[in-house]
């Protein structure tokens, strides 16, 4: 009777233990399912993680300020191909812009084929585009009219519409800069003077703002978190010009210049630095990009002399050399005066004007008679 009993009593704490552990087993799962809800609100409620330009040498991806391009050529034909020797050869494409978020646009067209030196009529050979227009089409058409005498019995040959226009792009990055005493026993000075920046990403550093859009963007990097401290001398900064429409590519930059606040410089060493002093404008100085770094980089990348030397086509040049320009230069936070304060914030600003090509290709076939 005594052992039954000892029995029941050994089972039914061993039940009470199960329903126990599983009970907390549970409330464990439970908390880390509340754990994970609070922190994926938190995450997303302060830090941005779709329209971000993370840094150099990164993809850009859902970059709401840029779009696809303001330029378009669609729907190229050649109604008489095959054409015969010494046939006019006609080509003709829609072009579709929209300058919706951009001022005017004027665009000079151009046509060429390969194989051919005699004139060429485009009609029209110029437009202008008033701004705030989301859907304007207008057929372009292109008259090669001396025709091509081909010297086998059939011959293939590429037809190009261009269109071009000079736009202009601006970005801001913003910069906190603290005295050496205060960086030195403020933990977390954002915290300290009640300063949240909108655009700080989860690491610490800063990403650039889209002042003016286009189908090239001013991505503006410092590869070191803020705030910067006073007199820091090797600060690595990269301005680059991102093309985000794939569509075209900047032919021609006309310039590249930043506006910097008083409290940096730039360095003058000129093996590090891709921009020179340029004097001011109001409170800012002005550095404007060297045109030999913008011969070396864009201008005069993809010209025949250069292609030639690399041995690749136009096309593939343009791929893998102006897509994403970086020029680079290090920079200096100045000492600091008193009356500044021990926390100061400044806006460096990036502007450029560059000519922006759009082209579409159609091949087209002579036969030799």
């Amino acid at each position: 009777m005594e052992e039954g009993y000892q029995q029941e009593g050994v089972e039914g704490g061993s039940n009470s233990k199960s329903i126990f552990l599983i009970f907390f087993k549970f409330l464990i799962i439970f908390c880390l399912f509340v754990a994970g809800g609070f922190g994926v609100k938190y995450l997303n409620d302060n830090y941005d993680f779709t329209d971000r330009i993370v840094g150099p040498n990164q993809e850009i991806e859902d970059f709401i300020s840029a779009q696809e391009s303001v330029v378009k050529l669609l729907d190229l034909e050649s109604p008489g191909s095959p054409y015969t020797s010494g046939e006019p050869i006609f080509v003709r494409a829609s072009l579709e812009a929209d300058t919706l978020n951009f001022n005017e646009v004027d665009i000079e067209l151009g046509c060429e084929l390969t194989g051919y030196e005699g004139d060429v009529m485009v009609d029209p050979s110029y437009l202008m585009i008033p701004a705030g227009i989301s859907d304007f089409r207008r057929s372009i058409s292109c008259s090669f009219d001396q025709g091509l005498y081909p010297t086998r019995r059939i011959d293939d040959e590429v037809a190009k519409i261009t269109a071009s226009f000079q736009t202009e792009v601006s970005s801001s990055y913003d910069l906190f800069i603290m005295s050496e005493e205060a960086y030195d026993t403020i933990n977390d000075p954002f915290l300290e003077y009640g300063i949240l920046p909108e655009n700080m990403m989860g690491d610490g550093r800063i990403q650039s703002e889209v002042i003016q859009e286009g189908p090239v963007i001013i991505s503006i990097f410092i590869d070191d978190d803020q705030p910067f401290r006073q007199g820091e001398e090797y600060l690595p900064l990269e301005v680059s010009l991102v093309d985000t429409s794939r569509s075209g590519y900047i032919s021609f930059l006309s310039n590249l210049r930043l506006k910097v606040p008083s409290t940096i410089e730039l360095s003058e060493d000129p093996n590090f630095c891709d921009f020179e002093s340029g004097g001011s404008e109001g409170t800012y100085n002005i550095y404007s990009l060297k045109m030999d770094s913008a011969d070396n980089k864009i201008n005069e990348i993809c010209n025949d002399e250069h292609l030639n030397d690399l041995r690749i086509s136009k096309e593939r040049c343009v791929e893998e050399y102006k897509q994403d320009i970086v020029f680079k230069c290090d920079l200096i936070t100045k000492q600091m005066y008193s009356e500044e304060g021990d926390f100061v914030q400044n806006i460096l600003v990036a502007e450029s004007e560059y000519i922006y090509e759009v082209s579409n290709s159609i091949g087209l076939q002579i036969q030799k008679i």
